[in-house]
């Protein structure tokens, strides 16, 4: 507990540091942007899930959960991104590594392009786009499938590969 606590005080220091609003939509609308971490849309703090399977062997029955993994995707207002990992050494030491990051448009209602600057574990992505089609099925989930705009043997380069998120919540006691 104490671990995920010191990663989103990371998080959200991180963000406070480089957060400012330089949208379009919130200059053409004149509305005041929101704070990332009081945002209902696509902007915001998400944790990305994985979906567990397990077959109970008496009755067949397949039980699916969706299991937190240590991966965080910030969707800024200004139209950066990034993601970044949590990682457990051998001594139980948790480092927090920016793995990707980039800048973002949005093309229509369910297309996000995501103009790849960096992404540490794929460097012939760098420079490259990354097509997002996304739902949003509520405020705190962020379904998408993405697809690398490079045509190499790069896993994601040739098919839809889905991902599901969920929004970072602000601790309450």
């Amino acid at each position: 507990m104490k671990k995920t606590f010191s990663l989103v005080a990371v998080i959200l220091g991180a963000i406070a540091i480089i957060s400012s609003c330089d949208c379009k939509e919130c200059k053409t609308s004149g509305e005041k942007p929101q704070h990332v971490v009081e945002s209902s849309g696509l902007v915001g703090i998400w944790q990305q899930m994985m979906t567990n399977e397990v077959v109970d062997e008496e009755t067949g029955l397949v039980l699916t959960a969706q299991v937190a993994r240590p991966r965080y995707k910030v969707i800024m207002t200004d139209g950066t991104y990034y993601i970044m990992d949590a990682v457990t050494d051998a001594n139980g030491v948790v480092h927090s590594n920016i793995v990707h990051y980039g800048t973002y448009d949005i093309v229509g209602d369910t297309l996000q392009v995501e103009h790849i600057e960096c992404c540490s574990f794929e460097p012939r992505l760098n420079g490259h786009d990354s097509y997002v089609r996304y739902t949003l099925p509520d405020v705190n989930t962020f379904s998408l499938y993405f697809k690398f705009g490079i045509e190499e043997e790069i896993p994601g380069s040739t098919e839809w590969t889905p991902e599901i998120w969920k929004r970072v919540q602000l601790f309450e006691q």
